[in-house]
């Protein structure tokens, strides 16, 4: 039961915290292999890394919006007034550069490699090389004499701060941050057999090199140190374990949040696709074949719609919203969802296609309505037919939609067994453009 899921974490947790120093920091190995063991907490915790994910995705398109708003900016100045720009120094690497290719040298955002390794529980990325490139345009646009310029950047400016902001107040407080902390800690600690490449294994060598987080590898690991250390390396040490104290109790506080609330979504449609295939593929296709009301999606969503209501959610089933019935129908922020489904039994690419369209559709219909939604759920119920793969997520603008096939195909037909696969690509899955109606026109014939 999900009482006894708690309670075993609570256990869990409280035996972690009573340790202290390095001790703490030895049993966050099996802590963290504990919640990966169970299904329901792996998933959540794959849900945390999915926001962590989703955060830097976000700060990612802020960054390119306000390269790409500059870059536009340099382009007219180029254009309108090259005198007004510097030459460059003699090293281009001088950072008071501010000539054009100096500027667009910082427009590049390329992901500066240090020895935080390649943006793995990080902050930001670009070094404020961005913000630099902004401010120096600003006063080449006043010099210029133009205004309309200048504010245009500082527009830029601003969003891009507040994306900063955005993304410093998720990489402090959330849990999705925490667990990407952590995972990296134990993983340069304790490095997984495979080889992680040149680049991952200098990014460990810079880490270890720290005194506190070097310190903590050598009373783990390294039995040829001897003696003692002095306070000043101790008090790192404290300091470095009290910040991954913070961030475990963070982990374990979400993940048992999120489990007594049964709000994870992702989490709990994927317990509801294996649960299917796993357990009742023969009992859903005899229920999508047998012979009653509905079409077979209705009958097969019916069954997901008592599971979720099973786990603490009230879908709605079918509900009329503006002449437009969508399948299953969770409004109320802040875990409002929307849900198709459809079932295929032979080769109906372009059904499948339409259907996910039709999801786009209904997101656009929803959009500013009390029935608001962000996320999607487009689940696809296989009983026989060719297997199609889709990106499990798409993104489209602030609209989600997560991809559910589900096997229910005879065991005969899975895996290696199953008829050719069809990948479709992104370019397919996202929103389509309006198809333009053409007219023919009458032809009249002549006296």
């Amino acid at each position: 039961m999900l009482e006894d899921l708690v309670e075993v974490l609570d256990r869990w947790w409280s035996a972690l915290d009573a340790h202290e120093g390095v001790d703490f920091v030895l049993n966050c190995f099996p802590f963290l292999a504990h919640m990966e063991r169970d299904a329901r907490t792996a998933l959540l915790l794959e849900d945390l890394r999915r926001d962590e994910n989703e955060s830097i995705a976000l700060l990612d398109r802020a960054q390119a919006a306000a390269a790409s708003g500059t870059a536009e900016v340099l382009s007219t100045l180029e254009r309108e007034a090259p005198q007004i720009f510097e030459e460059p120094p003699d090293d281009p690497d001088d950072h008071l550069d501010t000539s054009s290719a100096g500027i667009k040298r910082r427009l590049s955002l390329k992901p500066l490699l240090d020895d935080d390794a390649y943006t793995q529980g990080k902050e930001r990325t670009d070094d404020d090389r961005l913000h630099t490139a902004i401010k120096m345009l600003e006063a080449i646009a006043a010099k210029a004499k133009r205004p309309d310029l200048r504010t245009r950047l500082q527009e830029l400016e601003r969003a891009l701060t507040h994306a900063y902001r955005e993304r410093r107040i998720f990489h402090r407080t959330a849990a999705g941050a925490g667990l990407i902390r952590i995972e990296r800690d134990l993983a340069d600690l304790h490095p997984p057999i495979h080889d992680p490449g040149e680049l991952a294994d200098f990014g460990r060598f810079g880490r270890l090199r720290r005194s506190s987080f070097g310190k903590i590898y050598e009373r783990l690991f390294d039995d040829t140190v001897s003696g003692g250390i002095s306070d000043e390396v101790e008090l790192g040490i404290n300091q470095r374990v009290t910040v991954m104290r913070s961030d475990v109790r963070r982990i374990y506080g979400e993940v048992r949040r999120r489990l007594g609330a049964e709000r994870s979504l992702l989490a709990v449609f994927e317990r509801y696709r294996q649960r299917s295939q796993w357990y009742e593929a023969e009992r859903l296709r005899a229920i999508a074949t047998a012979q009653g009301p509905g079409k077979p999606e209705d009958r097969l969503s019916d069954t997901l719609t008592t599971y979720l209501f099973d786990h603490g959610l009230n879908p709605l089933t079918r509900p009329l919203v503006g002449h437009l019935s969508p399948d299953l129908l969770g409004p109320g922020a802040p875990f409002s969802f929307y849900v198709e489904a459809k079932q295929y039994k032979a080769g109906s690419p372009g059904y499948l296609l339409q259907g996910l369209h039709q999801v786009w559709d209904m997101l656009d219909h929803l959009r500013g309505s009390k029935f608001d939604v962000k996320e999607a759920f487009y689940v696809v119920f296989r009983l026989g037919g060719p297997r199609y793969v889709f990106e499990p997520r798409v993104q489209h603008q602030d609209r989600i939609v997560h991809i559910l096939m589900i096997d229910l195909a005879p065991t005969a037909q899975r895996g290696s067994n199953a008829p050719v696969t069809r990948s479709f690509t992104a370019a397919e899955l996202g929103p389509q453009p309006a198809q333009k109606k053409t007219t023919m026109k009458k032809k009249v014939a002549k006296p």
